[in-house]
């Protein structure tokens, strides 16, 4: 049922409000055979949404046109009524309760096709013509929609409601620090707890906690005892009952203690973008967390974050956008000198693969590539990594639809990515020889991704773009795959730690 509201809202970002005079409707398409319409209404963002939801927890199936619409139009198989305009969602089937197809008309006769084969729903889009509308018989049409029945359904599923006899409720507050809901944040009610006693209540309900991180993507505890690095792996382990992994990446990082890190140390006044960590890798990390040691002035140095299915949402307005992606694999290809390199002293955050694998043997390094799935090559004392990674994912158990998930726009270097043309005209003398530079990336058939383009996915992470101030001891706990993050630019201090779970 996401495919409903994601292809609702490709339609309405193309087309706008739909037109009230018939003088101001766009010229119309023919059908072919069987179908049923919704013609929605000017004010329909909004009524778009609470129907998602309402299908969401009714089924398709559950949108009953007789029961849910004022008037229904039936037609026959040999009626063409004109219902093909941008915007409008057709309903294929064989009756008005086996809805077995989804089609959302754009411009130009394109449209956004869902479709169920093997319980599996999935999103296309193709042209209205490759559409076989032989195969269904349902056909009606539902104008001037009475959709009173949605308007009491709360639109926010990722509001987390606490009982008032939940142990939670009981034990912490919990609230949002900002307007979007994102991080959910946990705090004590009892100020003078101490580490042990949390961690022992944790263990004991730690299935709660992980319901909130599943539920929200992000959770915040904002108050607690978590003094140093050590503290901060003990809570990660004891909320997700998993080890810390080895981080072995090729971001700039520094060990503190065993799986724990320091934040990707890039230059202050560059923001890093909006990521899910190591998605440009097979086996990405189902959880990443962070730890808040010395906090950055207010309004500056955030750790941003973004929902996924936001971003997906955005990208998915976008047709040309996403059919660029949709369906290909990414080659990412980085580059790695050897300890001592010139490249490395002048710029830190080249690691040497000796930083990377945290090892001084090859073969070690060339075992690790394998077990990883990596190509790889040695070039004199220089290794070049290449890893082939779908740039969309899904439908899988993580969500019922497609969903972006890939670094493009973190390995196509670029003005925007350095900071600015001046370093970035510095990057270029630093890496004239492109055999040097740090990172590439193609299409896997070979293809080149264009900055245009890259430039675009940037316009879609800004706006969806969620952000809170850090304070000290804070720890955020993210699923990776339904958040992303990154981090705002700043000045002075500013001391985050981080850890990673498999």
């Amino acid at each position: 049922m996401m495919r409903v509201f994601l292809a609702s809202l490709i339609a309405f970002h193309f087309v706008g409000l739909m037109a009230t005079d018939d003088q101001d409707k766009p010229s119309a398409c023919v059908l072919e055979t069987g179908s049923c319409l919704i013609q929605v209404s000017q004010n329909s963002q909004v009524l778009m949404d609470k129907l998602y939801q309402y299908a969401h927890r009714e089924g398709l199936n559950g949108i009953n046109t007789h029961t849910c619409f004022e008037t229904v139009e039936l037609f026959s198989q040999n009626h063409e009524p004109e219902i093909f305009f941008p915007g409008n969602l057709i309903f294929l089937g064989e009756s008005e309760n086996n809805i077995r197809s989804i089609a959302l008309c754009l411009q130009d006769g394109q449209c956004g096709h869902i479709s169920v084969q093997d319980g599996i729903t999935s999103l296309n889009f193709c042209h209205l013509t490759d559409l076989n509308l032989n195969e269904f018989s349902y056909c009606a049409i539902c104008k001037n929609a009475d959709t009173s029945f949605v308007n009491e359904i709360d639109t926010d599923p990722l509001r987390f409601n606490v009982d008032e006899s939940s142990i939670l409720n009981q034990e912490f507050d919990h609230y949002f620090v900002n307007k979007e809901c994102l991080p959910y944040v946990l705090s004590p009610k009892d100020k003078q707890i101490t580490l042990t006693n949390f961690k022992a209540w944790i263990e004991e309900h730690q299935h709660e906690l992980k319901e909130l991180i599943n539920t929200q993507g992000a959770l915040l505890l904002r108050g607690f005892p978590i003094d140093d690095a050590e503290d901060f792996a003990v809570i990660v382990k004891a909320v997700l009952g998993r080890e810390l992994i080895d981080y072995k990446g090729e971001g700039s990082r520094r060990r503190i203690v065993h799986g724990v890190y320091t934040s990707t140390e890039a230059p202050p006044e560059i923001k890093i973008p909006l990521h899910n960590e190591l998605s440009c890798t097979i086996n990405p990390v189902d959880y990443i967390c962070f730890y808040c040691d010395i906090a950055p002035n207010p309004g500056a140095g955030q750790t941003i974050l973004a929902r996924t299915a936001d971003v997906t949402l955005e990208m998915m307005k976008r047709p040309h956008l996403w059919n660029l992606f949709n369906g290909k694999n990414i080659n990412y290809i980085s580059r790695h000198p050897p300890e001592g390199s010139f490249f490395t002293r002048v710029n830190p955050t080249h690691r040497t693969w000796q930083q990377v694998f945290e090892t001084q043997d090859k073969k070690e390094v060339e075992r690790i590539c394998e077990q990883k799935g990596y190509d790889f090559k040695w070039d004199g004392e220089w290794i070049e990594i290449t890893r082939h990674v779908p740039a969309i994912h899904g439908p899988d158990h993580y969500f019922d639809h497609p969903y972006w998930f890939n670094q493009v726009h973190l390995y196509f270097m670029n003005p925007r990515l350095c900071g600015g043309w001046f370093n970035y005209q510095l990057f270029n003398l630093l890496y004239f020889a492109s055999s040097s530079r740090p990172y590439d990336i193609k299409f896997e058939d070979g293809s080149e991704i264009t900055q245009e383009s890259v430039y675009e996915i940037y316009d879609v992470l800004d706006e969806v773009t969620i952000k809170f101030n850090w304070e000290k001891r804070d720890v955020l706990l993210l699923d990776n795959r339904k958040i992303l993050h990154g981090r705002a630019p700043y000045i002075g201090q500013r001391h985050i730690l981080a850890t990673m779970i498999q």
